[in-house]
């Protein structure tokens, strides 16, 4: 389909307005859904679409865009390099020194912080120590066998897996969702 949204625009009565609502309504999910599972946030999300809609606006204005396919996949496009762009920042930042506190509010904790940290703390001591080395210390399940006592490489993912699966009937058994995390 080739669609040239300049002309769109011109010959029909659709105002910006409701341009914009149409691409929220058939665009968001699709973006939503690809920061998700890129490990985004909901709130990561709504932040590049909108910096997406204001991109694909401006070229449309300044007609510097005809598309190939369809405005969604187009938007879609331009959501994927603001996202590999942040990513990217994000990466090149470096972590705080050990010993160096960040400033601000400890007493304000994340309510998703707190739920993940009482699954965690149900899961056993075990099983935290194990996801720990793995996802924050970034040890090789070779390593991770050799430091828990395994017979393998194999046997430390199992168990790893087995400890993932307690979680999640932990927080199944509580009624929550994986959405709950992400508003």
């Amino acid at each position: 389909m080739n669609t040239d949204i300049n002309s769109t625009i011109e010959t029909t009565t659709e105002t910006r307005e409701e341009l914009i609502t149409r691409l929220y309504e058939t665009c968001f999910p699709p973006v939503a859904r690809f920061i998700r599972k890129k490990g985004g946030t909901l709130e990561e999300a709504k932040d590049l679409f909108q910096d997406g809609i204001v991109i694909y606006y401006e070229q449309v204005v300044k007609g510097q865009t005809t598309i190939q396919s369809d405005e969604s996949q187009y938007l879609l496009g331009i959501v994927r390099h603001l996202w590999s762009r942040r990513f990217n920042e994000i990466k090149n930042l470096e972590p705080l020194p050990p010993g160096v506190i960040a400033l601000g509010n400890e007493k304000q904790v994340d309510p998703c912080i707190k739920a993940l940290s009482k699954f965690l703390l149900q899961s056993g001591q075990k099983c935290m120590a194990l996801l720990q080395a793995f996802y924050y210390d970034k040890i090789s399940m070779d390593q991770m066998a050799k430091k828990f006592g395994f017979a393998s490489a194999r046997s430390a993912t199992v168990q790893k897996f087995k400890c993932l699966e307690k979680i999640r009937d932990n927080v199944k058994k509580s009624l929550m969702s994986y959405e709950d995390f992400f508003e």
